[in-house]
């Protein structure tokens, strides 16, 4: 399986004029492979521009192939693209990989925690915002974030993961989690994506009223703005930390009920994303996942998330900076 095309793109004019066009690509897979799929990503876009695969071979094809990538842009606007096409073998089994898959090697079974996000009460945690405080409640509540921070700086560490199956209840590593907890909100701005996203004003799509309420709606963040940003990361081998939307409310007291969870792979066939999640509310998991279609970020789109046991309205990247953890 062969990456044989990874190729960026960037369109705009000095001119205030609207633009359209179409780029070729060229690729020849290597001896014994066959072409696969191609995969689009768009890391700079708007309402009014954009771009998408209008023609590429049949799975399966020989020899050297041809993509067309048709863009457009509006007056003074820009878009820019990430174009990769992949091939696989000819003699691929049916239940072979997909050449699309691509993981860090964060394994949840093996660098996750092994004990759940079910901790002790603790006195209550109190995150400062730009409108006032928040009451976070306490460690009963859940420590997700804490524990995604601190599982990622094991697993850059290259240290093995604790081997305790119980939520501790005091020491280092407790102590630990809870400061990366708090590390992991990125005050005082980093919780207003939450604050933010969660409230029932923010549309889910584009529409008319929502652009006085915001630039763009849910579907569209998590698709044009974010979802280039994670696959950045994942590209680069590392695991990227998530913030999950699970509430609809203007009551702040509701902003436990979202969640942190760390993504750990992803694989892209046809429109469909399907990112590999560490979840610390499901330990020794290595088939939690998130998925959604990315064909259509100016409309509502639905996310699924495996384990069901809550929605997901919408995700982000949550910014992380490397701390040695503790040895125990």
């Amino acid at each position: 399986m062969s990456k044989v095309l990874s190729t960026n793109r960037k369109h705009t004019s000095v001119r205030r004029i609207p633009r359209r066009g179409t780029d070729l690509f060229t690729l020849t897979p290597p001896d014994g492979e066959a072409y696969y799929a191609c995969l689009l990503t768009l890391t700079e876009s708007d309402a009014d521009s954009g771009a998408r695969v209008s023609a590429q071979p049949s799975r399966g094809a020989l020899g050297t192939q041809q993509i067309s990538v048709e863009w457009w842009h509006g007056i003074g606007d820009r878009v820019s693209y990430q174009l990769e096409a992949f091939t696989s073998p000819v003699d691929d089994p049916p239940n072979a990989p997909s050449p699309t898959r691509l993981v860090t090697g964060f394994v949840p079974s093996r660098h996750g925690f092994h004990f759940a996000n079910a901790f002790p009460s603790v006195p209550d945690i109190t995150i400062p915002i730009p409108l006032g405080r928040v009451e976070l409640g306490d460690a009963s509540n859940g420590l997700c974030g804490g524990m995604v921070f601190c599982a990622l700086d094991y697993f850059l560490a290259k240290r093995p993961i604790p081997a305790m199956r119980t939520p501790p209840t005091t020491g280092e590593l407790f102590d630990t989690i809870v400061r990366r907890l708090l590390n992991s909100f990125n005050l005082p701005l980093g919780i207003v994506n939450y604050i933010v996203m969660m409230n029932p004003d923010y549309p889910d799509g584009e529409t008319r009223s929502g652009r006085l309420f915001t630039q763009h709606g849910r579907a569209w963040r998590t698709i044009r703005v974010e979802w280039p940003v994670i696959k950045a990361m994942l590209d680069a081998g590392t695991p990227c930390p998530l913030g999950l939307v699970r509430i609809k409310s203007r009551d702040l007291s509701q902003l436990g009920h979202n969640h942190q969870v760390l993504a750990t792979g992803y694989d892209v066939n046809d429109d469909l994303l399907s990112l590999f999640i560490y979840d610390p509310n499901h330990p020794d998991r290595d088939d939690v996942t998130l998925s959604l279609s990315l064909a259509a970020p100016e409309e509502p789109t639905s996310i699924t998330y495996s384990p069901g046991d809550q929605p997901v309205y919408a995700f982000f990247h949550v910014n992380y900076k490397f701390r040695t953890p503790p040895v125990l």
